[in-house]
Formats: C-alpha cells, sequence, structure tokens
C-alpha cells in the first residue's frame, strides 16, 4: 500500500482573523490550541479552536474555525453564516468531535443551521453510550458579545450547541426549541455536564 499526503490547503485570511477573534473573545486562564478533525473517509476537514478554562474554571469551550466558508442557506433564502460553539467540563474532546460532525453534516448534505435546529445523533455518532445524544442549536448566551462577531468586513453569526436527550429531542419537536430552553431554566441545568441526567418534563 502506497502511502499519501492529504491535501491541505492553508487557512484564509477570514479563517486566521476568526481564530484571532476566539483567541480575544474566548480565551480563559488556561491554554488554547487549534486541533484538524476529518470525516471518515478524510475528504472533509474542520479546525477546532479550544480554550481551556473558558468560560469558567474547569470548563473548555470549543469552536469551529472555517464553517463560516460554507453557505448556510435559511429557508428565505438568506445565507447567515455561522460557527458553532459547544462548552464542557475539562477533559474530554467529546465537543470537538461533535463540532466536526455537524461541521460534516452541513457541508454535505447541507443542512442549515439556525437557532432551535436539533441536529440528531451529533453526540452518539462519537460516542454511542452518550446520555445526551443530540445537539439543540442556540444562540450563544454565556457570552454578552458573541452574538454576532465582526470578521473584517464580514459578519458571522455563533451558535452554541447544547446536549440534549432523547425525550428532550422530542420534547422540542412537539411544542418548540423556546420551550425546551424555557425547562431548562426552570430547572437550572448544567450545560457543562455533558452526562446530566434529563430535565423532568
Amino acid at each position: 500500500m502506497g502511502h499519501y499526503v492529504l491535501p491541505v490547503s492553508p487557512p484564509s485570511d477570514k479563517n486566521r482573523a476568526i481564530a484571532i477573534r476566539w483567541r480575544d473573545l474566548l480565551r480563559g486562564a488556561g491554554d488554547v490550541a487549534v486541533h484538524a478533525y476529518y470525516n471518515e473517509d478524510e475528504t472533509l476537514r474542520v479546525d477546532i479552536f479550544s480554550a481551556v478554562d473558558s468560560p469558567q474554571p474547569g470548563v473548555t469551550t470549543f469552536a469551529t474555525l472555517g464553517l463560516s466558508d460554507y453557505r448556510n442557506e435559511l429557508a428565505d433564502g438568506t445565507n447567515v453564516p455561522t460557527e458553532l460553539i459547544a462548552v464542557a467540563a475539562s477533559g474530554s474532546d467529546l465537543p470537538a468531535r461533535t463540532l466536526a460532525t455537524m461541521s460534516f453534516d452541513h457541508a454535505t448534505p447541507g443542512i442549515a443551521l439556525r437557532p432551535g435546529v436539533v441536529v440528531q445523533g451529533a453526540i452518539s455518532r462519537n460516542d454511542p453510550d452518550a446520555p445526551l445524544p443530540h445537539a439543540l442549536l442556540t444562540s450563544p448566551f454565556l457570552w454578552d458579545d458573541l452574538q454576532r462577531v465582526e470578521v473584517g468586513d464580514a459578519l458571522v453569526f455563533p451558535l452554541l450547541a447544547v446536549p440534549v436527550t432523547n425525550t428532550e429531542w422530542r420534547f422540542a419537536e412537539i411544542h418548540g426549541s423556546e420551550a425546551l430552553e424555557s425547562l431548562f431554566e426552570d430547572d437550572q441545568i448544567d450545560i457543562f455536564d455533558w452526562g446530566r441526567p434529563p430535565i423532568r418534563s
């Protein structure tokens, strides 16, 4: 079997600018890093930024780099460039792998990424035993200045991925994502805990 070199294009000026914005906006007290993730046949790559002890000690924030290169077309035809963010107790790269999975879903076949969308199996495809198998996309409410991010002449609209159970996903399907988020507030869930118990609905 012969050797091969996977062709990887250098980051664009825009994606370098996003990396700098993530460093400025998301950096906590710990280290920051960028790692590359590939799909199964290594035809797609996404870079994931990580910041340890952000937004608080013991928690790591992850964010995609370059997802906004792909068109994110909503129902009315509007393109809303987005990047994805996840937060979890430090010590696992499952959030990073989850963001990569959703990025590949977006690139092919091109699911739209918007608040209220539940990406089915985004977590369980990386960990079949995950008690929270799906990811709900919502506004990045943990930060006041992340509703939209200016990158040069462009705007990027980040979305936060929150893990949800099967019952929570079904609740959102019936009652809507806003109703689910209200239950999260009432139950005061720990969104950093990717193994938390289901809400009391």
